[in-house]
């Protein structure tokens, strides 16, 4: 929790004077805010659309999309709202009476807690006098009747959390976690887990998500191999899922940083999965052609990072549904032709690599044909006698390495410093540095040569968080220059920010933020 908190993300508890005498002196009551009257709590939950009187005279193709805003810009309390918000205040306030830190009952029921765990034994308690005052609560509604819009509104009312430096706690006052559709209690706890590190910056789904998944492979019976076939086509759509495709190619740098979201990276470089490049060598191979087999704990990590929760068994089987690219199992048809043909185009193409000391070449200078005429009728051959002759090109035996990592790093800081005030460039990834510089493919490939360099893109390199809020930067700028002031729905649709793609430090900083915006 503690990097979370030093970035101030989680606001610093402030205790108010509380009118019943069993709320005072409780901190995690006094925290909250004041018990709101019926005018407040109506303000609080209503929400109207906003309207401009000169759209009435928009054409009426126009005003249908205005009217549309009613469809999400729109909430109305009525009287079973304000009746679900009475009962959510009383059972978050009564909860927190028998768990005051100023007193007893609080490390009362820690112990308890940590009796049962270790025993597990839900009965085993240390002190047998604590009674609990949490009460529970269900709403019942059919599908799409507002039951979670009318929460969401309700519980926006409240802090989610708050820290208690007096006591050295942070108070969760609520979490919203979605039944997973089958029911499962495991999913539901990594859930939970989720959910609390999302807000608190902790790591227990990590942890717990890495044994769950290797107990359930370790529990698997011995099964078939899906072939590197399917293991291809099932990474492939990993990567489209999770949004690092740009046409056939995967951004691998967008999976590393899911990867690095959810796996610590000391824990990552004491298992030798953590290289002086990024993204490591395995992960770019493991989302490309497969040619040999990856380790069960390789597999592990992009899983749990991936597709957080579900059980490798289910994987597994996934892997073996995916078809196989036709392209790549079905055998070369070659035409038909005699031997001794074949031999006279064997020895026309030898002499012409010889000549020549190339395949590129000898196409060039008159060997087109030829060439032409052994791919259709004799392409293996062909493939094996051009590998044979292949010459090496250029001679990196002599290049000083480290003069050439300083020159290139300076050549990094340069264009770092040059363009750190241009809010309006794409995002300044490792890719888009090494594209600003000389024979950027070069560079790539001997990074592991380039200390400097890497150092430079490790810490300069800008993620996506950083990149979603530079773009929430340059709005904001953009609004104070024109004297306007947008909220903040509206600066995450110019900003192209969708919720499912928002990055944990945007978050972050939206709330930080939030009173500016709201």
């Amino acid at each position: 929790m503690t990097e979370e908190f030093q970035r101030g993300v989680i606001p610093l508890a402030r205790y108010q004077e509380q009118q019943l005498p069993e709320y005072q002196d409780n901190p995690l009551i006094s925290a909250l805010p004041p018990i709101p009257d019926l005018q407040e709590v109506v303000d609080l939950l209503q929400q109207l659309p906003g309207f401009e009187p000169q759209e009435a005279l928009l054409d009426g193709r126009l005003r249908a999309h205005a009217i549309a805003r009613l469809l999400h810009g729109f909430f109305q309390p009525l009287s079973h709202h304000l009746e679900l918000e009475s009962k959510i205040s009383l059972m978050i306030r009564q909860g927190y009476i028998g768990r005051n830190p100023a007193s007893g009952a609080w490390y009362a029921h820690l112990q308890n807690g940590y009796r049962r765990v270790e025993e597990e034994d839900l009965d085993a308690a240390v002190y047998q006098s604590v009674s609990s005052t949490a009460n529970s609560l269900s709403l019942f509604g059919c599908s799409g009747c507002g039951k979670t819009r009318t929460l969401e509104r309700i519980l926006g009312m409240y802090p989610q959390a708050l820290h208690h430096p007096d006591y050295d706690i942070t108070q969760l006052v609520y979490l919203k976690i979605d039944c997973p559709i089958d029911g499962d209690l495991d999913e539901l706890c990594l859930s939970f887990f989720n959910e609390v590190d999302k807000i608190l910056g902790t790591h227990y789904s990590r942890s717990h998500g890495r044994k769950k998944l290797g107990m359930q492979l370790l529990a698997l019976e011995e099964v078939q191999s899906p072939g590197y076939g399917r293991w291809t086509n099932l990474y492939r759509y990993l990567a489209t899922e999770c949004g690092a495709r740009r046409g056939r190619q995967v951004r691998a740098e967008v999976i590393w940083e899911k990867i690095l979201a959810s796996h610590q990276r000391d824990w990552l470089a004491a298992n030798g999965l953590l290289t002086s490049g990024e993204p490591p060598p395995w992960l770019l191979a493991m989302f490309r052609k497969h040619r040999k087999g990856f380790s069960a704990l390789q597999h592990l990590i992009v899983w749990t990072s991936l597709r957080p929760g579900q059980h490798a068994g289910e994987l597994i089987s996934e892997a073996k549904t995916r078809q196989v690219d036709l392209a790549s199992e079905r055998s070369v048809q070659l035409l038909p032709a005699e031997f001794e043909q074949k031999q006279q185009y064997r020895a026309i193409w030898l002499q012409a690599l010889a000549n020549h000391g190339g395949a590129k070449a000898a196409r060039q200078d008159g060997a087109g044909a030829c060439y032409a005429w052994l791919y259709r009728h004799d392409r293996h051959w062909l493939m094996v006698a051009n590998q044979v002759r292949q010459r090496r090109q250029g001679n990196n035996s002599h290049i000083d390495w480290r003069a050439r990592d300083i020159r290139l790093v300076r050549l990094l800081i340069r264009i770092g410093r040059g363009s750190e005030e241009d809010l309006g460039l794409p995002r300044r990834s490792r890719n888009w540095f090494l594209q600003q510089l000389p024979h950027r493919a070069s560079v790539e490939h001997r990074l592991d040569q380039l200390p400097l360099c890497c150092t430079f893109l490790d810490r300069y390199a800008e993620s996506v968080g950083e990149y979603q809020i530079r773009r929430l930067t340059a709005a904001m700028l953009k609004d104070v220059q024109t004297g306007i002031t947008s909220r903040r729905w509206e600066l995450e649709k110019r900003c192209g920010l969708e919720k499912s793609r928002v990055a944990p430090l945007t978050t972050a900083f939206i709330r930080l933020i939030g009173r500016w915006i709201e």
